[in-house]
């Protein structure tokens, strides 16, 4: 049975792992995961590709900060965000008003090996180099990083991000007791 008593908001570029560690986390604790890319496709009917080269990232966000406000309102549940979600309008202060946000953090150099490897392409990276990839996420990172930090807690992606999200949120929950 799910004692946890905080919804669980997982923040961080493309890449780091939120979706992989969010399943996990989810069903080790007993909790729904929900993947806000996917909810906003269900939403929708159509791809984050689609509606970002469609319609344009303004529109998107506008798009997923209306879909994550319906979601917040549900009972706990383990959130893999979007790479951008926490950079835009008040996304950031909303899910840490919600539950606790934990930031996946890792090196722009990190992210663009994985992102490499990827098989679901990624919207705003489709047009960069691979060789040009690093130096355009870490740009990137600069520019999120100020909301990314203000996540509850910032777990380094390389070092068993799996098990530092657990104990946060076993210990979260103990000292709500």
């Amino acid at each position: 049975m799910n004692n946890v008593r905080h919804s669980i908001f997982l923040i961080g570029f493309a890449g780091c792992g939120k979706t992989r560690l969010g399943k996990k986390i989810a069903k080790k604790f007993d909790m729904p995961f929900i993947d806000l890319d996917e909810a906003i496709e269900i939403e929708t009917g159509q791809t984050i590709e689609v509606l970002i080269n469609k319609w344009g990232e303004p529109l998107f966000r506008e798009i997923e900060h209306t879909v994550l406000k319906k979601l917040l309102t549900l009972p706990h549940f383990v959130m893999a965000t979007g790479g951008g979600t926490a950079c835009f309008h008040d996304n950031i202060n909303m899910i840490n008003a919600t539950g606790i946000s934990i930031y996946i953090s890792m090196r722009a150099e990190a992210l663009a090996q994985r992102l490499i490897r990827a098989r679901k392409p990624r919207p705003l990276l489709a047009n960069i180099a691979p060789g040009d990839l690093s130096s355009h996420i870490a740009l990137m990172l600069q520019q999120r990083e100020p909301y990314y930090l203000k996540a509850h807690f910032i777990v380094d992606g390389c070092k068993k991000p799996l098990e530092q999200i657990s104990k946060i949120i076993v210990d979260s929950d103990k000292s709500d007791s």
